[in-house]
């Protein structure tokens, strides 16, 4: 018998508003029960990945799902279906900062194990994972990126085909005029402006300052078919992991799609055979001392930017502050 899903409220940094997190409660709870984010895509909601509840009892872990500003549900276009994204978009950097506080809630308010703590995040959210792992350092013992965007792009990147799968104008029109938009990652969020240097270094998961931060393994799945996110993200992602020596898996399937929907074919867990195939072991073995950076309160440096830890919960503190 699998367990069931609660919703609870959180306070964002700076929204006026509480977010909403899904919370999938194991029907079993043991002193060993964890818990992982679920992070969903662009554009998408909190409720997407459901299905995952027959995975997650058998790993043994609560499951939360945040609802992340500028996207599905905190979006104008997605107020009422869930489906959309607001634009300019906050493309990762306060999103991650809302998934942190996120699980934070979640375990000042459940049983769980503090040394079974993980990431998970797929497309849009493979970045958000991708940023919360530097941004949270002490905390989870693994994070898995499937199909990831890890960096800003823009039309050099696209047109010069480094990332040559990443959008094109007016891949999104069919959503509406708004959703016209430019060249890559940052066309998307942004249309035809830039992010300035600070902006565009914060949501680059590959720079220097960024892996240096981080100390938990990071699991990368893409596959070499994806005309969404171009899989030069992994690769390049995988680099930096390795030129910093972190630990770092990356599996890069042949002809898979951005969906991973066709590898491995698993009718009891669906996505979760992606994640049993290549996440398993690390989800069942791999932890942290349970000392999180909710609990030191330290500050994380990155760059020309740091995260500290005001009574528990994280506040990204930007180049001027």
């Amino acid at each position: 018998m699998l367990g069931h899903f609660e919703e609870f409220e959180f306070a964002s940094q700076d929204i006026g508003h509480p977010l909403a997190a899904r919370l999938y409660v194991p029907e079993r709870i043991t002193p060993r029960t964890g818990l992982t984010t679920l992070c969903h895509g662009w554009g998408a909601n909190r409720i997407h990945r459901e299905h995952l509840a027959a995975f997650l009892d058998a790993m043994d872990l609560f499951a939360v799902s945040p609802e992340y500003r500028d996207s599905g549900f905190e979006s104008r276009a997605g107020r009422q279906s869930g489906v959309g994204w607001n634009i300019p978009y906050e493309f990762g950097k306060l999103q991650a900062i809302d998934t942190l506080r996120a699980v934070h809630a979640a375990l000042e308010r459940y049983p769980i194990n503090r040394q079974r703590l993980f990431l998970i995040g797929g497309s849009g959210g493979g970045h958000v994972v991708l940023q919360a792992m530097a941004f949270a350092p002490n905390t989870f013992a693994v994070t898995v990126a499937l199909a990831p965007v890890s960096r800003p792009t823009d039309r050099k990147d696209v047109e010069d085909g480094t990332y040559r799968a990443d959008p094109r104008p007016g891949v999104y029109a069919d959503m509406g005029p708004e959703y016209m938009t430019g060249w890559g990652w940052q066309g998307v969020a942004l249309g035809d402006a830039a992010f300035p240097p600070d902006e565009h270094d914060i949501r680059n998961c590959q720079r220097p300052e960024h892996v240096a931060a981080l100390r938990c393994k990071v699991i990368l799945v893409h596959g070499t078919a994806d005309d969404v996110v171009d899989p030069r993200h992994s690769l390049d992602m995988a680099a930096a992991l390795v030129a910093a020596r972190k630990r770092v898996s990356l599996h890069l399937l042949d002809g898979e799609s951005h969906d991973l929907s066709h590898c491995p074919p698993n009718d009891r867990f669906k996505l979760g055979g992606v994640l049993e195939q290549f996440a398993m072991h690390e989800l069942q073995t791999l932890t942290t001392d349970g000392n999180t950076d909710f609990d030191r309160g330290s500050a994380t440096p990155l760059g020309r930017w740091s995260v500290k830890y005001v009574s528990g919960e994280p506040v990204l503190v930007g180049p001027e502050g």
